[in-house]
């Protein structure tokens, strides 16, 4: 293989989802003080642009790569191993992870705490508007979601469980749904912050308000969820964390291609605060 470039390539779903700026913020600190510079590609969680950015990647003979992966069975990733280029993966993991180094938050933990806050503040029936199966993340929260449910007792009722792409258009119109069926949620689950603003938009249409008519909770702590009044109760990411564990990850297997790979779990998570 000839010399690498000092670039890092990082693969993102979309750059303007508020997660993703601080998280490539810290990376670009953390590889710059290594002299690496930046390499930005947004997926739109679309495996086909997802992997047409990595064979960029490879053409300029990369570095390394930080990826969060559209999907878990990554073609993407393969490519990037034939090239024997090191890639890790961060807040999201990969079927064959065990060959790439990753960084991710505990998201049923996370998940589970903020159902269990519901719960704690007397919500029983508690509905849910998560991101597509197919997506790690999503899957997890979903998992914890469940999780927290079946410890109190609480019957889980796929009436009130909806899943899609994670944006602000289907948390609109999957919540709008929900929130107009004959037995409609008190207390609503959601599992990224654009799925939350559009649940925030579809209660405001409905004229209900919040927590008086229904409690709403998220991940992420996006601006609007604190200029809100109330303000929403946050599950909040170590954004800055993640970013500078996965930059170190990556520089630790440049400088050392055959150390063991590390898959870590944060669970450090805020806990949330407020009852609704």
């Amino acid at each position: 293989q000839s010399q690498s470039s000092q670039i890092i390539g990082v693969i993102v779903s979309d750059i303007v989802y508020d997660f993703f700026p601080p998280l490539v913020r810290a990376i670009e600190d953390y590889v710059s003080r290594h002299d690496f510079a930046l390499f930005l590609c947004n997926s739109d969680e679309n495996p086909v642009k997802e992997k047409r950015s990595v064979n960029l990647l490879v053409e300029e003979n990369v570095a390394g790569v930080i990826m969060a992966p559209t999907v878990e069975e990554n073609e993407a990733i393969e490519l990037l191993l034939d090239a024997r280029i090191p890639v890790v993966t961060v807040d999201r993991r990969v079927k064959n992870y065990t060959s790439v180094d990753s960084v991710v938050i505990d998201n049923a933990k996370a998940a589970f705490q903020l159902v269990n806050h519901l719960v704690a503040n007397g919500y029983r029936r508690i509905g849910a508007v998560v991101g597509s199966p197919e997506l790690y993340t999503a899957r997890e929260r979903c998992v914890g979601y469940r999780q927290a449910l079946e410890h109190h007792g609480i019957p889980i009722d796929p009436a009130i469980i909806a899943t899609g792409t994670p944006t602000f258009e289907n948390g609109y119109t999957l919540t709008l749904a929900m929130l107009q069926q004959d037995d409609p949620p008190t207390a609503l689950f959601t599992s990224n912050h654009l799925l939350a603003s559009g649940a925030f938009k579809a209660i405001k249409e409905l004229e209900l308000t919040i927590p008086d008519h229904i409690a709403l909770v998220t991940f992420d702590n996006s601006s609007w969820t604190e200029l809100v009044d109330p303000g929403l109760t946050v599950a909040d990411q170590p954004t800055l964390e993640l970013g500078n564990i996965a930059a170190d990850l990556l520089i630790q297997r440049i400088e050392n291609p055959d150390r063991p790979y590390q898959n870590l779990s944060l669970i450090h998570i805020s806990e949330p605060t407020r009852p609704y």
